[in-house]
């Protein structure tokens, strides 16, 4: 799994804006992009995209900046790597890698396609279930939640299904 610019610095950037949440401002992009080390008009490109799906607010004019959209426990990993348009679907991955034929040569029988199908399940419920409220609680309050979530995800029977469709 590749972990793009985007991703990493994105995540950061609303981490950042998350910590202020219950400041009695809002936190511009070059206070963002200066806490981060990244260029004040990239950190207002994934701010923007924040934007766009209401997981920021922007506010305009003197004194304007960034907010958060809603509580940082309401906000999941998953909800921001959405905004950023990450890819991490398998659903199509048979489709997309098919060689010189139309067709996969294991499109009836894959031995792959439930891993790739268990590694998505993983990821997408670990990250819906992390919210930036962990994230800026800290490391030990992040490893506690994964320690929760380690092997209560464990799609078999989901997989199963998805396989005989």
């Amino acid at each position: 799994m590749k972990i793009s610019a985007s991703e990493e610095y994105g995540l950061r950037c609303i981490m950042h804006v998350a910590r202020h949440f219950d400041a009695d401002r809002p936190v511009t992009a070059q206070e963002v992009a200066d806490a981060e080390g990244i260029s004040g008009p990239y950190a207002q490109k994934l701010l923007r995209q924040f934007a766009r799906v209401d997981l920021i607010e922007s506010r305009r004019g003197v004194g304007g900046g960034y907010v958060l959209a809603r509580h940082p426990q309401r906000i999941t990993v998953l909800d921001v790597v959405r905004a950023l348009d990450a890819d991490f679907e398998t659903a199509d991955v048979c489709q997309k890698h098919t060689g010189e034929r139309e067709v996969c040569t294991h499109a009836g029988d894959c031995n792959i396609r439930p891993v790739w199908s268990f590694i998505e399940d993983f990821v997408s419920r670990t990250l819906d279930r992390l919210t930036l409220h962990t994230l800026i609680s800290g490391n030990t309050a992040v490893v506690r939640e994964l320690e929760r979530t380690e092997g209560q995800y464990c799609p078999v029977e989901q997989l199963k299904a998805r396989h005989e469709q």
